[in-house]
């Protein structure tokens, strides 16, 4: 249980308090101006919250400040029924910072993340469906890469205490000072356990230089599309001409995925020519796929129900990200 202090709609209706039901902590926003950078660790409420509510406080049944609301989720700009707040641990975090210094200084790992899925876990061995895949480095300077950190382990625990998902790693991170050392615990395909322990670099967005490229791709798969039922694709090859018309640095060779099965997981798990791709597959099981017929010796020793990881780069959004794909299956 929850309840909501503050001043609805105006100073009219000062000093208002409603009370409701917390559904979920750890929830993440579509907010303007945010970037991977941001820490989306919303706890949901639904305790009326309306415009004039924002920085009032989120309390327990015990009067203790547990949230600052900061949000609503709503088709008209007023109540229906989401409300968001901050978590005070992590609004304290900042305020301290800012007591202090009179700025936030950030740190990051160096690292491009997601929620690890089902089939992640699957692949690293994990009991529960938990943790945060590593799907690329910033630079090749990241010293997380440095440290030994690789592409598609899975970070389940930060200085011995559990992470979940993105945003906790994320708080876990953040307000150390750069060149403080953490211990993270990954998991590797099979079960396979390790401990890096990662000198934190200074955080830098690197949305500010992310170049943009609004051209939207609508090629169509032609005679070069190779079909692969195993995955529930067709692909293609990476050749001169679709490197030029995709921009593609010169370094991303591999397999561009022109079509998915209806149903099977590469239809969720993979973006298509004019659908927020295309995706390029670079390699598979660590092994660089730049024709079909690599792909299919790769997968030949993979059987049905298997779980295969996949180094993925997206032409749109010019970014490598970890897929994880559960062979001949379906969503």
């Amino acid at each position: 249980m929850g309840a909501r202090v503050g001043n609805p709609l105006g100073e009219n209706l000062a000093f208002t308090v409603t009370q409701g039901i917390i559904s979920a902590k750890g929830r993440a926003l579509q907010l303007p101006g945010q970037s991977q950078m941001t820490i989306q660790d919303f706890i949901q409420t639904d305790a009326a919250i309306n415009p004039g509510n924002s920085g009032g406080p989120l309390v327990d049944v015990n009067g203790n400040v547990i949230g600052i609301n900061s949000a609503i989720e709503s088709p008209t700009g007023y109540n229906a029924g989401y409300g968001f707040a901050v978590p005070i641990n992590l609004a304290r975090s900042v305020m301290n910072q800012i007591i202090r210094t009179g700025r936030v200084d950030r740190v990051a790992l160096g690292v491009s993340v997601r929620d690890a899925n089902a089939d992640d876990a699957a692949y690293a061995g994990l009991k529960s469906i938990g943790g945060v895949l590593v799907n690329d480095f910033s630079s090749p300077n990241s010293s997380a890469k440095k440290a030994g950190l690789e592409e598609g382990d899975v970070i389940v625990s930060v200085d011995g205490k559990k992470v979940d998902y993105v945003a906790q790693l994320q708080q876990s991170i953040a307000f150390h000072k750069p060149g403080d050392v953490v211990a993270l615990q990954v998991a590797r395909k099979g079960g396979r356990l390790s401990t890096i322990r990662v000198p934190l670099q200074r955080s830098e967005d690197p949305a500010a230089d992310k170049t943009d490229s609004s051209d939207d791709v609508t090629a169509e798969p032609d005679a070069r599309g190779s079909s692969m039922h195993q995955l529930g694709m067709s692909v293609m090859p990476v050749d001169a001409q679709a490197a030029k018309e995709l921009r593609l640095p010169s370094d991303v060779k591999g397999l561009i995925v022109m079509g998915t099965k209806d149903g099977s997981a590469a239809s969720s798990r993979l973006a298509t020519p004019g659908n927020g791709g295309p995706d390029i597959i670079l390699s598979v099981e660590g092994k660089a796929v730049e024709t079909a017929e690599q792909l299919k010796t790769v997968l030949q020793s993979v059987k049905d129900g298997d779980v295969v990881s996949l180094n993925v780069y997206n032409a749109q959004q010019k970014s490598h990200r970890i897929v994880r794909m559960r062979v001949g299956g379906a969503e």
